[in-house]
């Protein structure tokens, strides 16, 4: 039976206890051998990113604890379907993908994802819900997808959870509740976010 890997792409900048439950959240409802969080070394439409280095570090420190969640870097800038999916297989030759994604980011896979055409076939979504969203509202934007691309979205909800309505923006602002210990005290000893 092939491993069964997820794979959270984004910029982690900080990583907050949000992206840690919905990593240990979609390991379960998906049955995942594995969660690999990939920072983004230049994420799109932001500016002003702490560095990769520390956002790897304080990736690499929140998931010390946990033993099915990794880290990893890529060689792109950041995750394009054309470049990532590529890199992605010969990392985990064989394995099953699923890419998980909040409900914000699944409302943007008709009009910001390139490349989706290819990825479809090739992976599944884990998809955590955000805000007000829905799983009604989630299964409208999967089935819209299949009619657009004629291909089945293969995908699964994960359900609501507390810490959905954090945000690393909070973090970077200076409340730092919402943080692994580890990574709250990583941002003190090297003064980010002051």
């Amino acid at each position: 039976m092939p491993r069964r890997i997820g794979i959270y792409s984004g910029t982690f900048d900080p990583v907050h206890i949000g992206h840690i439950t919905f990593g240990q959240a979609a390991l379960r409802t998906c049955r995942l051998d594995e969660v690999v969080f990939i920072p983004e070394p230049s994420p799109r439409g932001k500016t002003s990113v702490t560095s990769l280095e520390h956002r790897r570090a304080m990736l690499d420190a929140a998931v010390t604890t946990h033993a099915k969640l990794g880290t990893l870097t890529l060689d792109t800038p950041r995750f394009t379907v054309a470049e990532t999916l590529p890199l992605l297989r010969r990392t985990f030759p064989g394995a099953e993908l699923t890419l998980l994604i909040g409900s914000d980011a699944a409302k943007t896979l008709l009009y910001r994802w390139e490349g989706l055409e290819q990825l479809l076939p090739e992976i599944r979504f884990a998809i955590g819900l955000r805000g007000n969203d829905t799983p009604r509202d989630i299964t409208k934007i999967m089935r819209q997808v299949e009619l657009i691309y004629q291909q089945q979205a293969r995908h699964t909800i994960v359900p609501i959870l507390p810490t959905a309505r954090l945000s690393s923006s909070s973090a970077r602002k200076g409340n730092l509740t919402a943080l692994p210990p580890e990574v709250e005290e990583y941002i003190n000893q090297n003064n980010l976010y002051k």
